[in-house]
């Protein structure tokens, strides 16, 4: 729908210029015909400029050195700033990245631009974060590509450096995520990921992946890298798997409320769906709902059909 609107105003506008040298005619500038559709062109001019700055968002990072022939891997990530609607992207393109760079488009992959730079120079990308599971599909981040601008050194030869560690992590069980580090490293790399500095896997590249995590991973994770001149150990990445995410048994209070509560994590954010039928027609019950690390509990008022089905989610 955003972008059919897009489309109909980017028409309308090409009529500006037009009613513009129409008005230089005498006597059809004033015609009641004329001022009616000047003043529709001038709303849709204003229409337009009004949605171009109401859909922005924001790509980081925007700006990234890189050394020629090292191992170069950053995550970037598309935000749509004007509401939580969308979030962050969930798949991403990109165009004229440096020679011997991709991106990985989708997963819990998604957004990481990796590989080994083949030539020194600097380099204007173009990348896309899109609202599908499917790159190229679903609403592009509010009609805009962002602009990357990629500095490759020249240089190489020496042991790994890492130059952006794991970040710690708190997720609910089944809820997919990765830990990810970004590295510097000429020739062949290879990675021990490590939870409690136990040796865990060997690993191709720097994103270690959970599908489908359970609690008893939870642990401190960190990875070694290594290459034919030394090796460098990342700093420990704390994870936290808790129980799975779900409504737990809900009450009636002295107001007769309904209360719906479960265990949220600190600084998490969820939102709560009602319907009246279990097959769909979902509806958000208020804000969003940020976790305190115990039980939260939203209160719905009785006598809403609406309410007698109901669902929870992270909106994060």
């Amino acid at each position: 729908m955003r972008r059919a609107l897009s489309c109909l105003v980017a028409v309308i506008l090409q009529w500006v210029p037009v009613s513009r040298s129409i008005a230089s005619l005498a006597g059809i500038a004033s015609s009641p015909a004329f001022l009616a559709i000047r003043w529709i062109v001038g709303s849709a001019a204003v229409a337009g400029s009004f949605h171009g700055v109401s859909a922005a968002s924001s790509i980081t990072p925007s700006s990234v050195s890189a050394t020629n022939q090292l191992q170069f891997t950053q995550r970037f990530i598309v935000n749509d700033n004007t509401s939580t609607l969308y979030g962050n992207a969930r798949s991403y393109t990109a165009v004229d990245l440096p020679p011997g760079l991709t991106i990985l488009q989708t997963g819990v992959s998604k957004g990481i631009v990796t590989g080994i730079p083949t030539q020194p120079g600097t380099y204007s990308a173009t990348i896309v974060g899109w609202s599908s599971d499917t790159p190229g599909f679903g609403i592009e981040h509010f009609q805009s590509p962002h602009q990357v601008v990629f500095h490759v050194l020249p240089g190489g030869g020496g042991p790994p450096l890492i130059s952006t560690e794991p970040h710690s992590i708190a997720v609910h069980a089944g809820e997919p995520f990765s830990l990810t580090v970004e590295i510097q490293a000429s020739g062949p790399v290879g990675y021990q990921w490590m939870s409690n500095n136990l040796p865990i896997r060997a690993w191709t590249n720097g994103v270690l992946s959970f599908t489908n995590p359970v609690p008893s991973m939870t642990g401190n994770y960190s990875v070694r890298v290594s290459n034919s001149s030394g090796s460098a150990t990342s700093q420990a990445a704390a994870v936290l798997v808790a129980g799975p995410l779900q409504l737990l048994a809900p009450d009636l209070d002295a107001q007769h409320r309904f209360g719906l509560h479960f265990i949220g994590l600190t600084n998490r954010l969820y939102a709560i769906e009602t319907s009246a039928s279990p097959n769909g027609g979902w509806s958000l019950t208020g804000a969003s709902i940020q976790g305190t690390g115990g039980t939260n509990t939203v209160w719905l008022p009785t006598g809403n059909d609406t309410a007698k089905y109901s669902h929870i989610k992270t909106v994060d």
